[in-house]
């Protein structure tokens, strides 16, 4: 369509010099959360071949999210013990092999990410995986709740429940990408959250998830299990009170105490009963 103020050969003269002034090779493509599985899957092999650190292509795309774009140059870090690190911003991607570093660097500037709504690309973290092991939510068990399923659930909560911000201490303890836990972000101030997770890969993508909600922060208290240790809070294998022990650690480390029932959120497909033996005390089951 041209605009009013264009005559038909000032619109043609126009396109022509878009056309011309066009550069391949500073122009990027748009990294969207339909497409960014498949780019990360392309990735894969600058990266070390274990899994752990195949999985680091996705754990870099997460710490880099913000800052893939043209005005953060990709950089490799001058630390020796940084070799398989290179840079974006204050994100970076690491567990590369140290051969392939410059050629990755040309690889990732193609792209770019010009999506603000960050979220969008947790809510498909099932494809993160996936590119990197089609069969790894298969193998360890898990379902990832969809975004708008997760909305529902928390609605229906509310139903019932009443807001739960100040009565409950809700707990997450499968927590996979986060859907479900973070979508009370939308319509309540939800401020006690323990979160927990079978697998330590997953519990990382979480913690980065949350690294840049300073509003959580400031509203109240979120308790993300570390995975330096490679253990999380794994639920399955111990009995209720050395489960509880472990939570009551991570809230007296923060300076906090287990003082409300817990209120456990939960995909239907986890094991529902396995839980509740397991967390047999002080707790509400939404």
């Amino acid at each position: 369509m041209i605009p009013a103020s264009q005559t038909q050969d000032e619109a043609i003269q126009n396109f022509r010099h878009i056309v011309t002034s066009f550069d391949s090779k500073t122009a990027r493509v748009e990294i969207t959360p339909k497409n960014f599985s498949a780019i990360l899957e392309s990735l894969l092999p600058y990266f070390d071949s274990t899994l752990e650190k195949q999985f680091e292509v996705v754990h870099g795309f997460f710490r880099s999210i913000t800052y893939w774009n043209k005005r953060h140059i990709p950089l490799l870090s001058e630390d020796p013990s940084e070799l398989d690190r290179v840079y974006f911003g204050a994100g970076y991607f690491e567990g590369l092999k140290t051969e392939t570093r410059d050629d990755f660097i040309k690889s990732v500037q193609q792209y770019e990410i010009i999506e603000t709504d960050k979220s969008k690309f947790y809510a498909h973290y099932d494809r993160a995986i996936d590119a990197v092991d089609p069969d790894y939510r298969a193998n360890n068990g898990i379902y990832f709740t969809n975004e708008y399923l997760a909305r529902l659930a928390i609605t229906l909560s509310e139903r019932y429940l009443g807001s739960i911000s100040d009565k409950y201490i809700v707990f997450d303890p499968a927590c996979g990408s986060g859907n479900l836990v973070t979508s009370w972000n939308h319509h309540l101030d939800l401020r006690h959250k323990v979160v927990s997770e079978i697998s330590p890969i997953l519990l990382k993508a979480f913690e980065l998830r949350f690294q840049g909600k300073s509003s959580e922060r400031k509203r109240g208290f979120t308790i993300i299990p570390k995975t330096s240790s490679g253990e999380g809070l794994n639920f399955v294998n111990q009995d209720a009170a050395s489960y509880l022990e472990k939570i009551n650690k991570e809230l007296k480390d923060s300076g906090h105490k287990l003082n409300k029932p817990l209120a456990i959120v939960c995909n239907p497909p986890i094991e529902i009963k396995r839980i509740l033996k397991t967390i047999s005390t002080n707790m509400t089951l939404t």
